[in-house]
């Protein structure tokens, strides 16, 4: 991946959204993040839909998150993070869902940041342990990691008030 384009985007997303000190009382940050998160959630899952990897999962496990995999910003920014390390550049068109999902990450990191007076540090899901677990099968490992971030921001998508909780 050429990591020019993501630290230029990277710069490119800190001029545009500014260093100012939060506002009193959040709520006018609060719905600009939750339509940002939407907006890349949409985008993300119809970029990975368009991928058509026709992944078969054969070992029975679900591909569904769980509720407790949102406890907040700092647990969709572990999430994500390490979803994203786990999609491989050797898959085709996926450059661009990366770019898009690491934007994503920093806009809800730097929320979290500005938004909670004491982030928590939130501890990996299982099922992302056990793919970075088999981080050598890269294009198998990649492939459900795409189909894991769909799900992942569908959920988020539908609870974007957790973004909210510190």
């Amino acid at each position: 991946m050429d990591y020019t384009l993501v630290l230029l985007i990277s710069v490119f997303h800190v001029l545009s959204v500014g260093t100012g000190a939060p506002l009193e009382g959040g709520s006018v940050e609060s719905e600009q993040i939750k339509q940002k998160v939407e907006k890349y959630a949409n985008l993300l899952i119809a970029r990975i839909v368009r991928l058509n990897l026709n992944y078969q999962n054969t070992s029975h496990e679900t591909l569904e998150p769980s509720i407790k995999e949102l406890e907040g910003p700092s647990s969709i920014v572990t999430v994500l993070k390490g979803y994203n390390d786990l999609i491989s550049d050797s898959l085709e068109g996926v450059t661009q869902i990366k770019t898009e999902l690491y934007i994503l990450t920093n806009s809800t990191d730097e929320w979290s940041q500005q938004h909670c007076k004491q982030p928590t540090k939130s501890s990996e899901p299982e099922l992302l342990k056990k793919l970075q677990k088999l981080k050598r099968f890269t294009h198998t490992v990649g492939t459900k990691a795409l189909m894991r971030v769909k799900e992942y921001l569908s959920l988020l998508r539908r609870n974007l008030d957790l973004l909210d909780i510190c």
